[in-house]
């Protein structure tokens, strides 16, 4: 099991693995890297169906990113590491943390959520993102993209045209099928929910939205409530894309919030 994947920072300090939103890859995350990496080996991940980990055998399954990233820290003989990850990316950082708690030293989750709490929510999320997927098929990438960022969800990101430019570009790298492959694996409502386990976490989690993203801000400081060892960070003026639309403070809770909690 392989995963396309960036380092930077140096050997022999605590690794931090960067897992990005749906739509998005690798390089995503440099900003943020570039921020850190005097002091962690920073570790960015091409999930399945995006950038370079695009082949069949790539499944795009939580229980196959799991295994890979386990594999993949292992070769940098560290015994522990610490997840960043955005949306999608953070579903699946709370997936492996649930399953490899012993080894997660901290858990920054990004407009992210444990998962849907009811099998109604989750039959209604699968059929929307079924109904993307079809439009990833059919009418192909660049119609698709058009109608993602129309998403209230991505109001304020859509609000800001050089910035919603370069991610559109960014985004148009992908390969569509692949994309839609894994919209349906990894879809929110495909996941178990992880509410329970949320609430015996034992490892320290920051928890960040954007102000502009009440369903986001909302979630997590359900989570900060839920979980003792969790905390929430607003970020002003983002949106659900934080780390796109306000990178310096985005950066700076981050970067405080692992000096805090890991020893380099």
């Amino acid at each position: 099991m392989s995963l396309a994947h960036s380092i930077v920072g140096p050997a022999g300090a605590p690794v931090v693995v960067f897992l990005h939103g749906f739509l998005g890859g690798k390089s995503d995350w440099a900003p943020t890297m570039d921020a850190l990496c005097s002091s962690y080996r920073c570790v960015s991940i091409d999930l399945p169906g995006h950038g370079e980990s695009i082949g069949e055998s790539q499944a795009c399954a939580m229980e196959y990113v799991a295994t890979a990233l386990i594999e993949l820290v292992d070769t940098f003989d560290a015994a522990s590491f610490s997840m960043v990850g955005y949306s999608m990316g953070g579903r699946i950082a709370l997936y492996v943390s649930s399953i490899y708690a012993m080894r997660v030293d901290a858990l920054v989750l990004e407009s992210a959520s444990p998962g849907l709490k009811t099998e109604a929510e989750r039959a209604a999320r699968r059929e929307q993102d079924e109904r993307w997927t079809q439009i990833l098929e059919n009418e192909g990438l660049v119609a698709f993209l058009d109608a993602w960022y129309e998403q209230p969800l991505f109001a304020s990101l859509a609000s800001r045209p050089e910035l919603i430019k370069r991610v559109k570009a960014k985004r148009s790298m992908n390969e569509p099928r692949a994309l839609a492959r894994a919209l349906r694996g990894f879809s929110a409502g495909r996941q178990t929910p992880l509410w329970d386990e949320w609430k015996g976490n034992h490892i320290p989690a920051l928890v960040v939205a954007g102000e502009l993203d009440a369903k986001y801000c909302a979630i997590a400081r359900e989570m900060e409530q839920a979980c003792s060892t969790c905390r929430a960070a607003i970020i002003p003026c983002a949106g659900h894309n934080v780390h796109e639309e306000a990178p310096n403070e985005y950066n700076s809770a981050i970067h405080t919030f692992l000096s805090e909690t890991i020893k380099v």
